[in-house]
């Protein structure tokens, strides 16, 4: 066989019969089997079945010769495959040249950069103006204490001061530090709100507890391939195999070689199957119902295998899962409280004696009107004072007054240094607590563990 070379599609872009569709690394070409052998683009020795392959599907070294089967080489410029399609086309795919590929992926990577910045100023021109003079957000959901608010609302709050924010410089993805009552914080800029990513309004999080996933230890199936342990809380539906692939087809996990990632006619990093091991057509009622697998590469030669669960199985998995996120509800509920308590009783304590005396003449003149309205001023029925002929006795109140606000304002403010130690002592407790809690309540579930069921032969 004359040897191949990386052929040029424009060279076939008005070939009757023959379409191009060009991807990433490589030239795809639709015909019939007589437009591509007029072309030049495949003849008789590219439809001879190949050993180790699934009939209808043949790949060539960019030399030429057949590819030894499970020979990784689709990425090398020249390197073909063939595939006979059902409805009696040939589809050719023929990888191009290194600088086009990379070329191919700069423009892609490009356009994608383009259409971003475009939804992005979409989003502000029609929602930026939610994010403008922007107060700081404070609370407490059901799982963590937020905040949301702009770097200098947060770092004046406690929260990671003097550290770079994402989307500084040098900062890539979120970061982490403490908060004055020494919490861990999560800060990070939600981009999947545009506008306010734009506007630089960072959220920050403190979870009430660590989030742990404590899996089950790997289960020895057979040489060469476990089932992965699982988290009761979270793997529910189904179990994981893992191993080579012939490890995997020795232990009838999986029926035959050509069924895995990257044979021909599969896809190239996950391959799923319904009933009779049939390619799954995802979103069709067949594959909701019907599904037996779903095959992943792992590492080069490994691969995860994904396998429904028995309906019983699937019951009693949901049973751990469920009394698991009761007992997790229940624990949050605490910590949420003693944190709420912890954050009031630091705000307290923390306050300046100006902020003090600040609050207390505002309340001091909130009584004062109260008791000039309600009192003196406010008739009952045909009843009501008259000070208008006491002057004396008026100016008397209004001295009293008066008196009340300078003795909010000069009378000497102190500071009981015990509550703030204790606030200080009852954080620590609560952080330590969080930090060991976790552990405590899987050390209470240990017994529910997770019990794998033979796959189905199917």
């Amino acid at each position: 066989m004359a040897g191949s070379i990386v052929t040029d599609s424009a060279l076939f872009s008005d070939t009757p019969g023959i379409s191009i569709s060009p991807r990433n690394y490589c030239d795809v070409y639709h015909g019939t089997a007589e437009a591509l052998v007029v072309a030049g683009m495949i003849d008789a020795t590219h439809l001879v079945p190949q050993k180790g392959r699934a009939i209808g599907h043949t790949a060539f070294l960019p030399s030429g010769e057949p590819c030894p089967h499970r020979v990784r080489a689709y990425r090398e410029p020249g390197f073909k495959t063939v595939r006979q399609n059902d409805d009696g086309t040939i589809c050719v795919e023929i990888t191009v040249a290194k600088d086009v590929q990379s070329s191919r992926l700069a423009c892609r990577r490009a356009a994608e950069t383009e259409a971003e910045q475009e939804r992005i100023n979409q989003s502000v021109a029609e929602d930026g103006h939610k994010y403008r003079n922007w107060v700081l957000q404070h609370g407490f959901g059901s799982d963590c204490e937020y905040w949301e608010g702009t770097k200098e609302q947060l770092q004046a709050e406690g929260l990671c001061v003097g550290m770079a924010f994402p989307g500084e410089p040098g900062v890539i993805g979120d970061i982490y530090g403490k908060c004055p009552l020494g919490f861990e914080v999560r800060i990070y800029l939600p981009t999947y709100y545009r506008a306010k990513a734009a506007a630089r309004i960072y959220t920050a999080q403190g979870w009430y507890k660590q989030s742990e996933r404590k899996k089950t230890a790997d289960i020895q199936f057979s040489p060469g391939v476990v089932i992965k342990g699982a988290d009761p809380k979270y793997s529910t539906t189904s179990d994981t195999y893992a191993g080579t692939a012939e490890a995997l087809v020795a232990a009838n996990v999986v029926p035959s070689l050509d069924l895995f990632p990257g044979e021909p006619g599969r896809n190239r990093v996950r391959a799923s199957y319904v009933t009779g091991w049939l390619p799954c057509i995802w979103g069709s009622q067949a594959s909701k119902n019907s599904w037996v697998a779903t095959i992943s590469i792992k590492s080069k030669g490994r691969f995860s295998v994904e396998v429904p669960v028995c309906e019983e199985e699937k019951k009693r998995r949901e049973a751990v899962r469920d009394e698991v996120e009761e007992k997790d509800k229940k624990v949050e509920a605490i910590l949420r409280s003693e944190r709420q308590q912890l954050r009031t009783a630091s705000t307290v304590s923390n306050k300046t004696i100006e902020e003090f005396r600040a609050e207390r003449l505002r309340l001091a003149e909130d009584l004062l009107a109260t008791i000039s309205r309600g009192v003196f001023t406010a008739p009952d029925g045909p009843l009501s004072f008259d000070l208008s002929s006491e002057s004396n006795l008026k100016n008397k109140l209004m001295a009293a007054f008066q008196l009340i606000r300078d003795a909010a304002m000069r009378a000497t403010v102190i500071r009981e240094k015990s509550v703030g130690m204790e606030t200080h002592k009852s954080s620590h407790s609560v952080v330590a607590r969080e930090a060991g809690g976790q552990q405590l309540m899987h050390n209470k579930l240990s017994h529910l563990r997770l019990v794998h069921t033979a796959i189905s032969r199917e």
